[in-house]
């Protein structure tokens, strides 16, 4: 063999050795936290739900369903992209995608292969303010999936080679997005509309940050959030509250460390309206208008949500009909409204035609403000209520939508049983209560388009600076 050879052959052992290699932490390095036990564990009855607190202070909500053999368990974290050091955005995303890729006990191929043999699902997904793991199998393999489930969750070893493709995988993810408009705009959208907030940052990252994040950053977010008192287990299926519990207490009821308080996040501060175009070769022109609203949880949710059902929440609404069907402005065209725990917000958006840029944003903003101003139909306020119900409906169909839920509502500091009083809240909202809250939010509007720049002489939108009532 040449002394190149060897070289090379050399390089390659090492090459090798790095992708086997996970990242470690001092034992020392927690050393300062105290650990968190609470004097004895706590059960309640809430409707169906019962609530277990275990000592170490994770809480597992149980709800036993006879209808069929599968169960649905979801563990929230409450860990999300607003917990992310600065320059660090991407982190939550890719520590959670980084979970089934190797434990201590399992290769990335060797959690495949389990899950594949058991017929089981297993999912791990990162949010702005709360990130989980979902778990869905039949209910003669539930001691068998939840000790995988457990194992994902509390021991992953974040190997070197695993954060190189996934780190690769996501930057092709972002540089992919660069050529879309709706993605290009959406993520202007946030950034005008939060200004220097965590919730202004994409999810995902972009390609600075996430290749500015290293390897010890996922083992710190893991210790500092993955602890016992900072995370929510919801179980739904045919099995029964005490082999829940015994399955809790045996993968989740150790001692541990309390969580690290999370990085400081100063509250929002609303901007204030803005009008931003961004100028990209493209046949199509995207448009996102919209708002910040109310926090998750707060009175004037059910009213938001309705708003932007009327106005864009299907076939049936505002957008649809008048800006597509009537007008002929819009390839794609709706509206939504989010709501996170600091703050919430609205977002309608259209594509159109480059020539259609004036007309179809004057057209937004136009049906926004009819909420403002003019009270909705009965038929048209029920027909909104009849499509959320109708969604809300099909999203409860398996139990692990229904066990998403259930932790959803507990996490953002609803009841377990909030579930039926959901819907209630939904009916209750007049017409009055939507020109309330239309006249409360839908005020500036943060505008941004995404297309090619039109002529010097194309009229430009016209959007009213409206003040508060």
């Amino acid at each position: 063999m040449t002394r190149i050879a060897l070289r090379i052959a050399a390089l390659a052992l090492v090459i090798g050795g790095l992708s086997c290699a996970s990242t470690t932490v001092p034992e020392d390095a927690f050393s300062n936290r105290r650990q968190f036990q609470l004097a004895h564990s706590t059960t309640t009855r809430i409707g169906n739900v019962t609530v277990h607190t275990l000592q170490n202070g994770m809480t597992l909500l149980h709800e036993k369903k006879t209808t069929n053999s599968i169960v649905g368990a979801v563990m929230y974290i409450r860990m999300g992209a607003s917990n992310e050091p600065e320059g660090k955005a991407g982190l939550a995303n890719l520590t959670m995608r980084l979970l089934t890729k190797g434990t201590t006990s399992r290769s990335a191929d060797q959690i495949a292969e389990k899950l594949a043999e058991l017929g089981a699902s297993l999912s791990p997904s990162a949010g702005r303010d709360y990130s989980k793991v979902s778990m869905q199998c039949v209910n003669d393999d539930f001691a068998e999936t939840m000790n995988l489930f457990a194992d994902v969750i509390n021991t992953p070893t974040f190997h070197i080679g695993e954060i190189a493709l996934e780190k690769k995988k996501v930057l092709a993810g972002i540089r992919m997005g660069d050529d879309l408009n709706h993605v290009v705009g959406s993520k202007r959208f946030m950034k005008e509309l939060f200004g220097t907030h965590p919730y202004g940052r994409p999810l995902e990252g972009d390609s600075d940050t996430v290749t500015a994040i290293q390897a010890a950053d996922f083992t710190t977010l893991h210790g500092d959030t993955f602890v016992p008192s900072n995370m929510v287990l919801a179980i739904v299926g045919n099995i029964s509250f005490d082999a829940a519990r015994e399955a809790a207490e045996a993968h989740f009821g150790r001692p541990a460390l309390e969580r690290k308080p999370a990085y400081s996040v100063d509250k929002v501060i609303a901007p204030g309206g803005s009008n931003t175009a961004i100028t990209k070769k493209s046949e199509q022109t995207f448009i996102a208008m919209g708002h910040l609203t109310c926090p998750v949880g707060d009175r004037d949710e059910a009213a938001v949500e309705v708003a932007a059902t009327v106005l864009g929440g299907g076939m049936s609404s505002r957008l649809f009909v008048e800006l597509r069907d009537k007008q002929g402005l819009a390839y794609s065209v709706g509206a939504s409204a989010t709501f996170l725990k600091q703050q919430g917000y609205f977002i309608a958006h259209i594509g159109t035609t480059p020539a259609n840029l004036k007309r179809a944003t004057d057209g937004l903003w136009a049906q926004i403000d009819r909420l403002r101003t003019e009270p909705l139909a009965e038929d048209e306020l029920q027909a909104a209520k009849n499509q959320i119900a109708g969604e809300f409906l099909r999203n409860h169909e398996r139990n692990l939508q229904q066990a998403s839920y259930l932790g959803y509502w507990y996490v953002t500091g609803r009841s377990p049983d909030y579930d039926a009083k959901y819907l209630e809240e939904i009916n209750a909202v007049t017409s009055r209560d939507v020109m309330r809250v239309a006249n409360k939010y839908f005020l500036e509007p943060t505008v941004v388009s995404v297309g090619p720049a039109p002529p010097a002489a194309a009229p430009q939108p016209d959007l009213p600076i409206v003040a508060p009532e």
